[in-house]
């Protein structure tokens, strides 16, 4: 099975408060991130993009306001994998 480390030592927030608990994380083949608002998903989201960025194509969603832009409907919405 592919793993990947995720290197979460170095990331702190611009006062200097290191944001995450443990070290290091582990990913498997197939991961659900989920937790409250406000409790780090988008920035461990950015933490892995900025660190497999160069290896693997890391898209994050960002909300439907990056994808409408001055829209405000959806006429038509197509995911893939």
């Amino acid at each position: 099975m592919d793993e990947i480390t995720i290197n979460l030592s170095k990331h702190e927030f611009n006062d200097g408060i290191k944001q995450f608990k443990d070290p290091e994380v582990v990913l498997k083949r197939k991961n659900f991130i989920f937790a409250k608002n406000g409790s780090g998903k988008s920035t461990f989201a950015s933490v892995i993009r900025t660190q497999l960025s160069d290896s693997h194509d890391v898209p994050v969603y960002n909300g439907f306001d990056s994808i409408l832009g001055e829209r405000t409907r959806i006429s038509m919405l197509s995911l893939w994998r």
